[in-house]
C-alpha cells in the first residue's frame, strides 16, 4: 500500500472557490531553507533503514548544520553523501553516537512495557545525539534515582493536554476545518483515502483525533453545525489503538486552510515530508490558527496522553514564545511549506494530538487554553494505522 495517493482530479476537488494569500507567516524563510537539510538527513537514514549503527541526526537550520551521529564504523556512503553536502555549503559532521537507534528504541519500548512503575512518567523517546533515551516527567526528581534500560536525559513536562472557518467549510472538506461532536470541538487533518491491492480507492476522508471522539462511530459537523462526515471504530491496523487516529468517510480534498480560525485562504497538499529535530514546522488547527514558528526537538517518542498511551509521536515548540497549538486544535494538519512553491503548496508532517506548558492564546482564538509545545502524530505513523494513503494535489 502506498503512503502517498492518487493527484485528486478537478472533478473531484469539485468547484469550490480556492482563495490564495501570497503572503507567507513567520517562520517561512527557515523552512524553505531546511529543504535541502532535510534530504541529507533522510539519505542518510536510507544508508542504515534498521538503525543498527545511526544512533541520530539533528539539523541547525540557521547554521545551515546537519550533524550525523553513527555508532561504529561510518560506511562510505555516508562519507559520500556529507563531502557531495559539503561541497554544496551545508555544515555536516559526523560523530560518535553512544547508542544505535535499534538500541534505543529496544530501551523505550522496554520503559513503556513498565511505565506504571516509572512515577509521573510522560514520555519516553531516544536523545537525537544517540545518547540514550529522552524521558519526559512530571517530577523529574522523582524518576532520577530509578533504574532504566540505559543512559537517560530526565526533562521536565507537563502532563500532557489533548488539544481536543475553517469554521463553516463546505464539501469537499480541507484540512485544518473545525469538526464538532456535541459539544466537543476538534480539527480536520489530511484528507486520505482507502485503496485496494491493485490501487482502486474504495473510500475517502479526513483524519482526526481519536480522543475527540472514543471509540469512533461518531457523526461530525462543521464549526457551522452542518453534516461533516461519520468515523468508524478504531482503524484496521494493529497499530491503530496506539496511533490516536480516526477516520472521518466524507468527500475531501488535498488542501489545508492557513492564516488565521476565520481565514478562507488555502493551500494545496503536495506530499509528505520527514521529520527530523531541528525542523521547523506549521501547526494549523481550527482553534488557534496557523503557526510556522515550531521547532522539532524530539521524534518517535512514545508518550502517555490523557487518551492513553500513543506511539509515533513528535514534539516541537514555539520559539517564538507564542502558541503552537491549543485546545481544539486536534486532529489538524501539522505541515512544511513546499520549498518550491511556498505560497500555494505544503508538505504532511503529522497530526495534532497534544500540547504542553501554558501560553497566552493568539488573537481570535476558539479557546482560552493554549500550549507552547506541541506533540503530533507522524504522518508516516498516521497512515500506517488507518491503512490509508495521502490524497495529494499536483
Amino acid at each position: 500500500m502506498s503512503l502517498v495517493g492518487l493527484a485528486t482530479t478537478p472533478a473531484l476537488a469539485g468547484e469550490k472557490p480556492t482563495p490564495i494569500s501570497d503572503d507567507l507567516p513567520d517562520g517561512a524563510k527557515l523552512i524553505i531553507a531546511q529543504a535541502p537539510l532535510v534530504d541529507l538527513a533522510q539519505a542518510v537514514s536510507e544508508v542504515d533503514p534498521e538503525r543498527a549503527n545511526l544512533g541520530g541526526i539533528q539539523l541547525e537550520v540557521e547554521r545551515r548544520a546537519v550533524h550525523i551521529y553513527w555508532k561504529g564504523d561510518v560506511p562510505d556512503d555516508v562519507y559520500r553523501l556529507v563531502e557531495q553536502a559539503r561541497g554544496n555549503g551545508i555544515d555536516a559532521t559526523i560523530e560518535e553516537a553512544r547508542y544505535a537507534g535499534v538500541e534505543m528504541t529496544k530501551a523505550q519500548t522496554e520503559v513503556m512495557d513498565k511505565r506504571d512503575a516509572y512515577r509521573g512518567l510522560t514520555s519516553v523517546g531516544p536523545m537525537p545525539d544517540g545518547s540514550g533515551l529522552r524521558v519526559g516527567a512530571r517530577d523529574p526528581e522523582a524518576l532520577r534515582s530509578e533504574t532504566f534500560p540505559l543512559e537517560v536525559t530526565v526533562v521536565q513536562e507537563d502532563e500532557i493536554v489533548p488539544t481536543a472557518g475553517r469554521q463553516d467549510d463546505t464539501r469537499p472538506f480541507w484540512t485544518g476545518g473545525a469538526a464538532r461532536r456535541g459539544s466537543a470541538f476538534c480539527s480536520t487533518g489530511f484528507a486520505v483515502a482507502h485503496y485496494t491491492w491493485w490501487g482502486a480507492e474504495i473510500d475517502r476522508g479526513l483524519l482526526t483525533a481519536e480522543h475527540c471522539a472514543p471509540g469512533g462511530n461518531a457523526t461530525y459537523l462543521t464549526g457551522s453545525f452542518k453534516p461533516l462526515g461519520t468515523s468508524g471504530p478504531s482503524g484496521p491496523s494493529f497499530l491503530a489503538p496506539f496511533s490516536d487516529t480516526q477516520f472521518i468517510k466524507t468527500s475531501s480534498a488535498p488542501r489545508a486552510f492557513t492564516g488565521g480560525t476565520s481565514s478562507t485562504g488555502s493551500r494545496a497538499v503536495a506530499g509528505w515530508t520527514p521529520v527530523w529535530p531541528g525542523m521547523v514546522v506549521c501547526t494549523s488547527g481550527a482553534s488557534t490558527g496557523e503557526h510556522c514558528t515550531n521547532l522539532v526537538y524530539a521524534v518517535g517518542v512514545f508518550a502517555i496522553t490523557g487518551s492513553g498511551l500513543v506511539l509515533g509521536m513528535d514534539y516541537a515548540f514555539d520559539f517564538s514564545g507564542g502558541a503552537a497549538s491549543g485546545t481544539g486544535d486536534s486532529g489538524g494538519p501539522v505541515y512544511t511549506l513546499a520549498w518550491w512553491d511556498p505560497t500555494r503548496k505544503v508538505l504532511a508532517a503529522g497530526m495534532i494530538d497534544n500540547g504542553l506548558f501554558g501560553v497566552t492564546c493568539p488573537p481570535g482564538s476558539r479557546t482560552t487554553a493554549c500550549f507552547r509545545n506541541v506533540g503530533f502524530v507522524d504522518i508516516h505513523y498516521a497512515l500506517l494505522a488507518q491503512n490509508a494513503g495521502l490524497l495529494i494535489s499536483p
